[in-house]
């Protein structure tokens, strides 16, 4: 993540709209990702926190992006960025 800001740039931020572009968005930003896919399974397990924030969902490793989707959304609306325009 950039931390040395123009302070006459402005700083978009567009919520990325495939799945391993928001694991990696998760990643960075969240205090707290795991993702388990657990071997010999088609159980998997998926926690993000932010703050507050907390997502933790056990499913079928079948629903991967959409559940990935979940929650980088939930995390998405509540975070706010140190600097720039945050799109909805």
């Amino acid at each position: 993540m950039q931390t040395d800001f123009d302070e006459n740039e402005i700083v978009i931020h567009n919520p990325p709209g495939c799945t391993c572009r928001r694991i990696i968005w998760l990643i960075e930003t969240c205090d707290v990702f795991s993702l388990n896919i657990l071997p010999g399974s088609t159980l998997a397990t998926l926690t993000a926190e932010l703050g507050p924030i907390r997502f933790e969902k056990r499913f079928d490793y079948h629903l991967l992006s959409e559940e990935v989707a979940a929650a980088f959304w939930g995390i998405w609306h509540e975070w706010q960025p140190d600097k720039g325009i945050k799109i909805e």
